[in-house]
């Protein structure tokens, strides 16, 4: 069974979700509460597989209560359900968020969310794939930039640099990294091994594994060490 705790300002949304969640063989409602103070209590007592939490509570900002679950209790994931603003959209996957749902999104994405979110992957719905990857892209750009030092690939193709480099050189970001591939570089470069990034961000240690080497494979870095340097120039 999936446990789940359901977090809503709204109660007729609260209570819509409970009733129709529960019918679902395979999800079992632990919880549900209005708040931050709510959420983090419920995850105390229940320590629940997913919190399916709205973005904007009446006490206490939902990224950063989900930050602080995430803290409190590393196996919990949380999915969060927002009106879709596109810079929160990417910040919550910079506080270990594993979904970002909208509030218009229908019943059935809602329970492939929840599925493949315990089941260890992400979900972002649709409609906003295209924009978060352009604003990755583009803020990873304007770092490089405004450093002097760094910079993206001037070509805009998104062909991945085979070519193996210092990160002394104009280190090349190519456009094929993915939201994901640049969280893990970010925690490569505060220093977490893979089985402290693991827990993080509630991924095995062989996910972890595959994505660094799917970086040092785009980025053309030698090791995680050039990884961890370039974090740590680029601002990451």
């Amino acid at each position: 069974m999936i446990r789940i705790v359901i977090i809503d300002s709204q109660e007729s949304n609260r209570s819509y979700l409970c009733e129709y969640l529960s019918n679902e063989k395979d999800f079992d409602i632990v919880g549900s509460g209005g708040d931050g103070y709510e959420a983090v209590k419920l995850v105390d007592q229940h320590r629940p597989d997913i919190v399916l939490m709205d973005m904007n509570l009446s006490l206490g900002d939902g990224i950063k209560t989900a930050s602080l679950i995430k803290y409190r209790s590393p196996q919990t994931s949380v999915i969060i359900r927002g009106d879709g603003k596109e810079r929160r959209v990417f910040s919550c996957f910079f506080n270990g968020i594993s979904g970002f749902i909208t509030n218009q999104a229908n019943s059935m994405l809602l329970c492939h969310a929840i599925r493949a979110v315990y089941y260890g992957g992400s979900l972002v719905s649709p409609e906003f794939i295209v924009k978060i990857r352009s604003i990755a892209v583009n803020l990873a750009g304007n770092i490089l930039k405004s450093r002097g030092d760094l910079r993206l690939s001037p070509s805009g193709t998104g062909k991945i640099n085979k070519k193996k480099h210092s990160v002394d050189d104009a280190a090349e970001l190519p456009q094929t990294i993915s939201l994901s591939e640049i969280q893990i570089m970010r925690y490569v470069g505060q220093g977490y091994t893979n089985k402290e990034i693991a827990e993080k961000l509630s991924l095995t240690e062989g996910t972890v594994r595959n994505y660094v080497s799917s970086v040092l494979q785009k980025t053309g870095f030698r090791d995680r060490t050039q990884v961890a340097i370039y974090a740590v120039k680029a601002g990451l």
